[in-house]
C-alpha cells in the first residue's frame, strides 16, 4: 500500500569521511562572489561543511542535505522486493526503515527514520482490468476532481491534483517496461510478473506534511509501523479514491445531464421531426456518452425532454447501430463509461 516516502529531519549526525557528495557554491563571474553557499552541517570531527547541498543517490534511496535539514526519499517495495510492482506489509515497512537506517549509518549518516517527519506519502494499489488499460481513456477523461488540474501524458497515464494532493492512474506493466528498457523481459520473468496482463495502478499522493497529518494522522514515520495504523492508511486510500476522485465524476455527470436536457428541449421546441438527430449531430454521440456515462442515461434524457418511451428506445437502437459500426471500423468502443466507472472504482477500493 505505501509506495513512496519522503522524510525530513534536522536531528542527524554526519561522520568525518562520510560517503556524501558536497556540491559547492556557485561562482558568479559578474561579481566574482560565491552564491548559494550555505552552512550544511558540522561533522563529528568538528569540520564545518558548507555548499549548496550534500547528497547520496543510490538505487534504493536518495539523501539530500541543504540549509533546511536532511531529506530522505525511498520506496519501501524497491528496498524490500527490488521493484515497486509489489506492496509491503506493515511489518515489512518497519524492516525496510531499519535496513535503510543501518545502510545510511554504514555510509556515515546517522539518524532515526522512525522519528523523522513525513513530508510526502504515496499510497498505491494495482488492479487487473477487464479490458486493456488504454480502453479506459474516456472514463479518465470524464473525471474532474474539485480543485484539481488534470494532466494526460497518453491514453494510459492520467494525473489529477494540485500541490498538496494528487491521484495518478497508469498502465503499470508499460511503466515497468519503460523503466527497465532492454532488460524488461528478463526482469519481468525474474519477478514473476505477467508482461501481457492488464494492470492499472492507482496512486494517491500527499505532498505536504500538513495535509499528511490532517488527512492520514501521520506525522512521524513511526506512525505507519503498527498494523492498525497501516490499515488506517488503506482506509484513507479508499476514501480518497471514492470521495475525492470518482464521486465528483458522478456529480459532474448529473450536472451534464441537466445541461444536455435544456439543450435537447430547445431543439424539441423547434418542432422539427429531425430534432433528436439534429441534436445528436450538434453534440456528437461519443461526447454525449462520455458526459452522461451510458446509453441508458441518454434514453432517460430523451424521455425527460418530453419524448415518448418508444422514441427513446428507437433512438437508443439507432445509437447502438452507429456505435457498433464505428467499433467494427476501429473508431469507437461501444462499452459504456458507467460500466467502466463501476468496475474501476469497485476494484480500487476493494
Amino acid at each position: 500500500m505505501i509506495d513512496k516516502v519522503k522524510l525530513w529531519t534536522q536531528d542527524f549526525t554526519i561522520a568525518a569521511g562520510s560517503q556524501l557528495t558536497v556540491k559547492g557554491a556557485d561562482l558568479s563571474l559578474a561579481t566574482g562572489e560565491s552564491e548559494h553557499d550555505f552552512f550544511l552541517f558540522m561533522d563529528k570531527s568538528g569540520n564545518r561543511i558548507t555548499g549548496s547541498r550534500a547528497y547520496i543517490n543510490s538505487p534504493e534511496y536518495q539523501v539530500t542535505i541543504d540549509r533546511r535539514g536532511l531529506f530522505l526519499q525511498y520506496t519501501p517495495a524497491v528496498v524490500f522486493h527490488g521493484c515497486n510492482y509489489f506492496s509491503v506489509t506493515s511489518q515489512q515497512n518497519k524492516l525496510v526503515a531499519d535496513k535503510v537506517e543501518h545502510d545510511l549509518a554504514d555510509k556515515g549518516i546517522y539518524l532515526s527514520l522512525g522519528s523523522s517527519a513525513v513530508s510526502r506519502l504515496d499510497l498505491a494499489n494495482n488492479i487487473i482490468t477487464d479490458n486493456k488499460v488504454s480502453a479506459y481513456s474516456d472514463l479518465f477523461e470524464s473525471l474532474s476532481p474539485k480543485r484539481s488540474r488534470t494532466v494526460k501524458y497518453n491514453t494510459e497515464y492520467y494525473r489529477y491534483g494540485n500541490n498538496s494532493r494528487q491521484a495518478v492512474f497508469y498502465n503499470k506493466i508499460e511503466d515497468l517496461k519503460d523503466k527497465w528498457g532492454k532488460t524488461a523481459r528478463y526482469n519481468l520473468d525474474k519477478y514473476g510478473i505477467n508482461g501481457s496482463a492488464n494492470i492499472l495502478r492507482g496512486e494517491t499522493r500527499w505532498l505536504r506534511a500538513s495535509v499528511i497529518k490532517k488527512d492520514l494522522s501521520v506525522y512521524r514515520l513511526s506512525d505507519t509501523f503498527e498494523k492498525d495504523q497501516y490499515e488506517h492508511l488503506r482506509d484513507c486510500y479508499r476514501a480518497f479514491i471514492r470521495e475525492r476522485v470518482f464521486e465528483t465524476a458522478g456529480q459532474q455527470q448529473a450536472l451534464n445531464f441537466e445541461t444536455e436536457l435544456e439543450t435537447l428541449k430547445r431543439y424539441k421546441e423547434q418542432g422539427k421531426n429531425s430534432a433528436i438527430k439534429d441534436y445528436l449531430v450538434y453534440v456528437s454521440i461519443e461526447k454525449l456518452i462520455q458526459e452522461l456515462g451510458s446509453l441508458d442515461k441518454i434514453e432517460t434524457l430523451i424521455c425527460a425532454a418530453g419524448y415518448s418511451q418508444r422514441t427513446a428506445k428507437r433512438t437508443r437502437q439507432y445509437l447502438q447501430s452507429v456505435l457498433q459500426m464505428r467499433a467494427q471500423q476501429g473508431t469507437a468502443d461501444p462499452a459504456g463509461i458507467t460500466a467502466m466507472y463501476t468496475e474501476i472504482l469497485n476494484k480500487l477500493v476493494a
